[in-house]
């Protein structure tokens, strides 16, 4: 049950953004070519970039294409060099032509997408090549409200009602998708459901919860639990409940070792968003008394579980969002976005 303690006094000033908005969705291309191509953050975009990049899909939620392609995409603004630009634009055509999406899951669907989205934006295909981008234009809008199999209906469902990692990946790859094809409405809409997502009950709360065991006021569950939250007397301010709840029922103390990689993987969604509404001018650092912050702090100072596996490419953003200084653990490799330990150093 909440306490009956006074409600907390208003969150510090945010800090100013991190970065200044240029146009561009997720990284300014500018900024990759003067950034050094040596080093092993470097060695790994080009490695990837050097490889096969698999089989073109945008179906298979486990498939490391589309983060293989951003790879591609990356060392060729960074190099010029021809047969990366070549590989790049075969998978844009194969996004365009292929049916990639075919047989899709919304989650599959969410975390492919995303690095698409930003390889084509990064390598500036509404300049080179104009008839390509009207086609990705309309193809991107179509995949909003494709149909897909064994869950929510489509993207936008699933940013609707999803308040765990569906719902955050796919809340980021309509984000991307709503900057990619100058969807103002689309983008507004985006960041109302966000703003219910990180806490603002008002703003939006179409969601469908699970177990409330992890939720502070289950009559108004949230994604981020609010500012001064407990259970029990314990430290439940910025936790995810909806994730948590994966790992068990409300306990404490907690484990060394998280029950659930959930909360994390949640917060790959929230990461990618809260950027690219950064670089949109629109940012959503104090929203909710500061939800990203407090999510974040909970998971690395209250439950001291830092990200591993396939979350280590938050890192970055994280330090660069929030003035931190946490150590990159894990990979630089996530679902749906990567590279960030060279792209945003």
């Amino acid at each position: 049950m909440p306490s009956s303690s006074p409600p907390p006094p208003p969150p510090p000033p945010v800090d100013p953004p991190p970065v200044t908005p240029t146009g561009f969705i997720w990284v300014d291309p500018t900024r990759l070519r003067a950034l050094p191509t040596t080093g092993a953050a470097w060695t790994e975009v080009e490695n990837t970039a050097d490889a096969s990049a698999g089989t073109a899909t945008l179906s298979d939620q486990n498939s490391k294409w589309s983060t293989n392609i951003l790879a591609t995409a990356y060392a060729w603004v960074a190099t010029g060099k021809q047969a990366y630009y070549d590989k790049a634009f075969a998978a844009f055509n194969a996004v365009v032509n292929g049916n990639l999406e075919k047989g899709a899951r919304a989650l599959g669907l969410a975390r492919e997408l995303q690095a698409i989205v930003v390889a084509a934006d990064v390598m500036q295909v509404k300049t080179l090549d104009p008839a390509l981008h009207a086609k990705l234009v309309a193809k991107f809008r179509d995949l909003l409200t494709f149909s897909t199999a064994g869950g929510p209906g489509s993207l936008i469902e699933s940013m609707e009602k999803r308040p765990n990692n569906w719902g955050t990946h796919a809340t980021c790859a309509v984000a991307l998708v709503a900057r990619y094809i100058g969807d103002a409405a689309l983008l507004a809409h985006v960041a109302t459901v966000f703003r219910g997502l990180l806490g603002d009950w008002d703003s939006y709360h179409g969601f469908t919860y699970g177990d409330l065991d992890w939720q502070y006021e289950k009559n108004r569950p949230l994604g981020i639990n609010r500012k001064g939250a407990t259970i029990q007397g314990h430290n439940v301010d910025g936790a995810l409940p909806e994730e948590l709840r994966r790992g068990g029922a409300f306990s404490w103390p907690l484990p060394a070792k998280p029950p659930t990689t959930y909360p994390w993987e949640a917060m790959q969604g929230i990461t990618g968003t809260m950027w690219v509404f950064e670089m949109a001018g629109m940012s959503m650092l104090g929203e909710s008394d500061q939800a990203y912050r407090r999510a974040v702090t909970w998971l690395y100072e209250v439950a001291k579980w830092p990200t591993d596996s396939d979350d280590g490419w938050q890192v970055p953003i994280i330090n660069r969002l929030l003035g931190t200084s946490y150590p990159i653990t894990g990979g630089s490799v996530g679902k749906g976005l990567a590279w960030t330990p060279w792209t945003h150093q």
